[in-house]
């Protein structure tokens, strides 16, 4: 079913926010 696809979307979605974060301090 389509909530399962948007559940994995969501998770790749806050795990790549996650890692920009991480870089981003990283930098400073």
């Amino acid at each position: 079913m389509l909530i399962g696809e948007i559940r994995e979307i969501k998770n790749f979605l806050d795990l790549d926010r996650l890692i920009r974060e991480t870089l981003t301090h990283n930098d400073e």
